[in-house]
């Protein structure tokens, strides 16, 4: 027993922590109208969510609309779902990948 568990005692671990990962696409985009970016968020976030691997935690878009940043976390099936959610290599100009 080390010192810390005898200070604070022992802690119980309720199970093998899953490690959390961030991916974090950065974007160009192009306009400030950000009614495509809008409907695409809400497809990832509920991708994200009908799989249960993490959470889509929102974006960072230039004021002038030019490009951009997406946030999600979760565990490493994350990685996996949000590479197969959306392809855009045939994508509106405003959005590519």
């Amino acid at each position: 027993m080390g010192l810390l568990d005898r200070l604070f005692g022992k802690r119980k671990r309720a199970g093998v922590p899953v490690p959390e990962h961030a991916v974090i696409v950065y974007f160009q985009y192009g306009s400030t109208d950000l009614s495509r970016l809008t409907a695409l968020e809400e497809e990832i976030s509920q991708a994200i969510a009908a799989a249960g691997v993490g959470e889509f935690d929102g974006n960072e878009v230039a004021t002038d609309g030019s490009d951009g940043f997406l946030y999600m976390y979760g565990p490493n099936r994350l990685l996996k779902k949000s590479s197969s959610t959306h392809d855009h290599s045939n994508a509106d100009p405003g959005i590519s990948s």
